[in-house]
């Protein structure tokens, strides 16, 4: 990782986390937890930057030019989740009935704990749209075969001009939203964009003193509450 936080070690443990003793409060707590998995999508795709030289598209589009895939299926080999991402068929849309077993096995890492019980619904989406880490997509082969290359609608850290740091990546978002996680379906930054806390934006499911609060990873790889 480019940057660690003091405090938000990556872990893959069902143990009880080990906290330090100012964020022990259960509220706290439970935000700590989210922290720790947006850590883990975060190293997820640096990894894959690492690999393919570019952040996982947003969306992958089918050879009908509709939203076929998404990024959080592409990152699961980066998710010790290679398994279920060999049994998800990129040939067909993500709602077809041949990834029905893959939609119904979300990994834990997509559950913001203070959302409740885990399901089928995402709790984290990228911000998209121009000018941000996700400006498009890529479209799949005229065979329907997956070729991850760069192109003009993918970015690379080099391509942040404000800096990684300032960058956001991925922020919670409302479970009304009901985002099936394996759907490319993420928050669009423009002129209808809310920001943080109101309907059609980034969740803000925590209380921090007075004020609601989502959490967000940053380019960088930190973490951190908003």
């Amino acid at each position: 990782m480019k940057a660690v936080p003091d405090w938000a070690p990556l872990s893959y443990s069902d143990r009880p986390f080990d906290m330090p003793a100012d964020i022990r409060s259960d509220t706290a707590g439970v935000r700590y937890k989210s922290l720790n998995n947006l850590k883990q999508i975060g190293l997820a795709m640096h990894n894959f930057h690492d690999l393919h030289k570019f952040l996982p598209p947003a969306v992958v589009y089918g050879p009908d030019g509709k939203a076929w895939h998404s990024w959080r299926v592409l990152i699961l080999p980066f998710l010790n989740q290679k398994t279920l991402y060999d049994r998800y068929d990129f040939s067909v849309p993500w709602d077809n009935p041949k990834n029905r077993e893959v939609l119904e096995r979300m990994p834990a890492v997509y559950q913001d704990p203070i959302q409740g019980k885990p399901g089928t619904y995402t709790d984290y989406a990228t911000i998209t749209g121009p000018g941000t880490a996700f400006p498009g997509g890529i479209k799949l082969g005229v065979d329907g075969k997956l070729f991850l290359q760069k192109g003009p609608n993918t970015a690379s850290f080099s391509h942040f001009r404000d800096g990684t740091s300032n960058t956001i990546l991925v922020g919670s978002v409302s479970r009304e939203r009901k985002i099936p996680w394996t759907k490319p379906e993420d928050i669009r930054f423009g002129k209808d964009f809310s920001g943080v806390g109101r309907p059609g934006g980034f969740a803000a499911p925590y209380r921090i003193g007075e004020q609601n609060a989502g959490v967000f990873l940053l380019a960088d790889g930190s973490v951190r509450t908003i």
